[in-house]
């Protein structure tokens, strides 16, 4: 796939304005693609909606951060488009360091456990440090839940993830999305087929039968009785006292209605201090061991320092060797499809 050259992000006489967002313009070009953001960014993604298919391109070196956040926010692509088939290509990438490369790779396993993903194709350059890092990864036995292989071209990774449409992947609906677009224009885009359209509508009929135990402008607790289901979700940035309200009002909920699954949503939350991440794991290891829990789903956004400090959270949960099960996720609908599907299916 080649992409553009040169692309300004100012509107000429052959581009329409069609949305704007975070800061961002997309555009409407008259060959029908879809242009989001500028040619400054580092990533360039592209998404072929017929054929499920999204392509990462890396234009540049980064920095550890920028890599970690990079990965997070593919992922939050992979789960809101559900995704099947996506190419990676690492060939103007640089090296990654081992840490970052063993780091994304647990995440991946984790955020992605339930993904729709079946196939990953990574395109790596051909220099010798690079390939020894993914080596020294695979060789760790690290097992992703979708099937991964290395090219050198991605002609070659093509031909391994569509072999009967390799040469016309996105050669008419190719959408760019820029890193950090809007998670409001993801869910539209998936919204806008028959398969995801429907989803939602299903999803409106379920939350017909919720109760909203508590709303505030900083966070919202949502409670299915029939299905011992707690939905904890931060309307924006929360400040230290905020957040503990939020959480000691949820933790109330949870022992009062016997909750058996818990789901948190962090898209919005922010990132915690030091201390509410103590205060938080101390005291949740004390309540939730006389609870009913039995699964935990977290959703983070694609901040890297929010995933860091959940996944340092998660550690320490861990420890202190709770009855339940938990795990990271970046959609709504895969941590609710966890949560409800039971361990023998």
């Amino acid at each position: 796939m080649q992409y553009p050259t040169s692309y300004s992000g100012k509107v000429t006489r052959n581009e329409t304005p069609v949305n704007q967002s975070m800061g961002k313009l997309c555009y409407v070009k008259e060959n029908n693609k879809t242009a989001c953001g500028t040619d400054a960014d580092a990533l360039k993604i592209s998404y072929c909606p017929s054929l499920k298919y999204l392509e990462a391109a890396w234009q540049q070196p980064v920095s550890s951060l920028e890599y970690r956040h990079h990965i997070r926010f593919v992922g939050i692509c992979i789960a809101l488009l559900k995704i099947k088939y996506i190419l990676i290509d690492f060939t103007k990438f640089g090296n990654p360091t081992l840490v970052d490369q063993k780091s994304t790779s647990d995440f991946l396993q984790k955020a992605l456990l339930n993904t729709t993903l079946v196939r990953s194709a990574r395109v790596l350059s051909g220099d010798e440090q690079q390939f020894r890092v993914h080596k020294s990864i695979e060789e760790e036995g690290i097992k992703l839940p979708y099937q991964v292989k290395v090219f050198y071209s991605t002609e070659e990774g093509k031909k391994w993830l569509l072999p009967q449409q390799s040469e016309n992947i996105c050669s008419r609906d190719s959408i760019w999305i820029p890193v950090d677009c809007n998670h409001k224009i993801l869910r539209s885009l998936a919204a806008s087929e028959v398969t995801a359209t429907a989803e939602v509508q299903d999803e409106a009929k379920e939350e017909a039968t919720n109760t909203t135990v508590c709303r505030t402008d900083f966070m919202e607790i949502v409670i299915d009785l029939n299905k011992k289901l707690l939905v904890l979700r931060w309307l924006r940035i929360a400040s230290s006292r905020e957040y503990r309200y939020g959480i000691l009002k949820a933790v109330r909920a949870l022992l009062e209605n016997k909750i058996e699954l818990l789901l948190i949503n962090n898209h919005r939350r922010g990132i915690l201090t030091l201390a509410d991440q103590t205060w938080f794991v101390s005291n949740s290891v004390a309540v939730l061991s006389k609870s009913n829990l039995q699964k935990l789903a977290i959703i983070n956004s694609a901040d890297a320092i929010q995933q860091m400090t959940s996944e340092a959270i998660d550690a320490r949960m861990k420890k202190a060797n709770l009855a339940f099960s938990s795990q990271l996720f970046l959609s709504e609908a895969e941590a609710t499809g966890w949560l409800l599907t039971t361990d023998n299916e």
